[in-house]
Formats: C-alpha cells, structure tokens, sequence
C-alpha cells in the first residue's frame, strides 16, 4: 500500500521531488531535538509524529541530505532543514513526506484522506461561499485545501481557514485549481494555484507545488 500511495504522490508532484513513506507500524523514534514536540502528545500522535519524520529523512536521502532533525515551528509546521522545503501527510496508519531544494519551489503541500464521501455535517466548515461538492468531490476539496495551506504556511505568516480559498476539484483530469479570495500573506487575492488529485489505495491523495 505504502508504494502505491507514494507512487502516486510522485507521479503528481514530478521530477525534482523526492516522496517517501514510512508506517505507523514501523515503530519509528523521533530524534532528540523533535521529541520535545510531542512530549505530551498521546501516544498516536507521538507515532505519526516519529514517522512523518522518518519518511522525510529517507526523501532526504534520496536528495542526498544525510539525516537530521526536522523540528515543529511556532505553526506546528515543519522547520526543514536550510536549502530544503516540503510537507508531510499523515492518515491511517501511513505517513508521506516530500521534499525538494527551496532554489526553486517556494513550498509544497500534500495530503491524504480516506478515500471516502465527505461528512455532510462537515461541508459547511469546509465549502466555501459558492464552492459546490459533495461525496468524493468534497474529500477532494477538503484534501486540496490541506496541500494549499500547507504549501502557502512558510511565507503565509499566518493561520488561514478553509474560507481563504475556493478550489475546483477534477477528479477526471487529476488536478485542482484553487483561487484565493482574500490576501495570504505575500499573495494577494485572486491568486490562483494548481495542484493535483488522485485516488489510490483507497486514499485521496492530493499534492501541489508552488514555483518561484
């Protein structure tokens, strides 16, 4: 399963992008500097914690980065390494990373979610004004949202919702666009990205990477 989901990480992400996976299951230890991070976590946080972090260091090494801390910032987002930018995804068990080198990618964001219709109950914390998905489609949006705001968070410099942006999922094509409606940090509203979208493994795995 986890080759699969990561094959089809990469195949949405491209080259320069190096995706790797890790299992729960594994039984991965954080490394000194990152434990402190989770100390008072519950022990599956501190599990998708450890193996989020494997799975960046072996993308890592794929890019050839010996291995090294990767800390939570002030976000809870990953500091990675300088040089570096990328995203780690964690769902059911599986954790990806990718990662690449920042020269040319300001950041990237992935996602997965149980490939799975999304809770009604959950649409409107989700669905922006005029957004309009339901069943796969929603999980998709919900997973294109994740991979944008986590591809945005380095430079955002700030917290941003759901309702910052409106994505058009095509589950056909494989890809979204995602618009936003206000300003995001550097980004001023109207800004429109483009991601990818795909089902694998019962996952619905979503990526984007924003270029300088």
């Amino acid at each position: 399963m986890i080759d699969t989901v990561v094959a089809a990480l990469r195949s949405l992400l491209g080259p320069g992008v190096a995706v790797a996976g890790a299992a729960l299951s594994e039984g991965h230890a954080p490394l000194p500097e990152e434990a402190a991070a989770v100390a008072r976590a519950i022990p599956a946080r501190r599990a998708e914690f450890a193996a989020g972090r494997a799975a960046a260091r072996r993308a890592m090494a794929a890019l050839g980065v010996p291995p090294q801390a990767i800390r939570m910032g002030s976000n809870r987002a990953p500091e990675w390494p300088p040089g570096l930018t990328g995203s780690i995804a964690h769902q059911d068990g599986l954790a990806l990373a990718a990662v690449t080198r920042a020269a040319d990618v300001r950041g990237i964001g992935i996602d997965l979610a149980v490939a799975s219709p999304l809770d009604p109950d959950l649409a409107p914390s989700i669905l922006a004004a005029g957004e309009r998905a339901d069943g796969l489609e929603a999980t998709a949006v919900f997973a294109a949202k994740e991979a944008l705001y986590k591809a945005l968070a380095p430079e955002a410099g700030e917290v941003f919702g759901f309702d910052a942006a409106r994505v058009e999922a095509d589950m056909a094509a494989g890809r979204f666009e995602a618009a936003l409606a206000r300003p995001v940090g550097p980004w001023p509203a109207g800004a429109t990205f483009h991601g990818g979208l795909t089902v694998r493994a019962g996952f619905t795995v979503a990526a984007i990477s924003v270029a300088r």
